[in-house]
């Protein structure tokens, strides 16, 4: 199947594609789709519009909410993207679309509406974990990663543009999968110590595989 993969920076993309050539699976068709969800969505539609593939999967690194679940310098595929910072302050604290009475989308190619949760896909025989939680900004400090560690589905990992990227790809009606290769701890900001090339290098053999694998693209039902 023609599968467009998509890394978020070009700072991943070059890491990513080295990687692949030392594993002599280069040659697939790689497009950065930019950093954050609102680069992320649009980049996405636009170029699955313009490429017309059967599949998409976005890659990178990710922080890491739990090392025992998702070790530093791993990778692994999501069943979910869920999304946060999208709503409203108020005096009950921060109120998510659910809350608030409005979509994201009234209703998907499934007929379906969706509010802060989407299904992936999911290329069967790789390591999966439940959640990835997409927001516009990383959390900035461990009190906010726990914070969101705290949300309900509980999330995994933490990235910028997978929830974004998954919608996009499921308006074209082209299923979507995540990799992510943790490289630190979610609040984490020191960048000196994140694993990045260790990271990158699990997420590239498990990219290898996922092209070559058999994907299970039924949709579950988002909450």
């Amino acid at each position: 199947m023609r599968t467009l993969v998509l890394v978020p920076t070009a700072f991943e993309r070059e890491k990513l594609e080295r990687e692949l050539r030392a594993l002599g699976a280069d040659g697939q068709e790689i497009a950065t789709c930019g950093f954050g969800p609102i680069a992320a969505a649009a980049r996405t539609q636009h170029l699955v519009r313009t490429a017309s593939p059967e599949r998409v999967v976005l890659v990178g690194i990710a922080g890491t909410f739990d090392r025992d679940a998702f070790p530093i310098g791993t990778a692994t595929a999501f069943a979910r993207a869920t999304c946060t910072g999208v709503g409203a302050h108020g005096a009950r604290g921060f109120l998510g679309p659910r809350e608030l009475g409005f979509a994201q989308l009234d209703a998907d190619e499934h007929g379906r509406a969706v509010f802060d949760e989407v299904a992936l896909a999911r290329p069967e025989g790789l390591p999966c974990l439940d959640v990835v939680l997409c927001a516009p900004t990383a959390s900035a400090d461990p009190a906010e990663a726990r914070s969101r560690a705290a949300l309900e589905p509980p999330p995994a990992a933490e990235d910028m543009e997978s929830f974004a990227a998954a919608i996009a790809a499921r308006l074209s009606g082209v299923p979507c999968a995540v990799l992510r290769g943790a490289s630190n701890d979610v609040g984490d900001r020191d960048v000196r110590s994140w694993r990045v090339d260790e990271a990158i290098a699990s997420v590239a053999r498990l990219l290898r595989d996922a092209l070559g694998a058999t994907w299970n693209t039924n949709p579950e039902a988002e909450r």
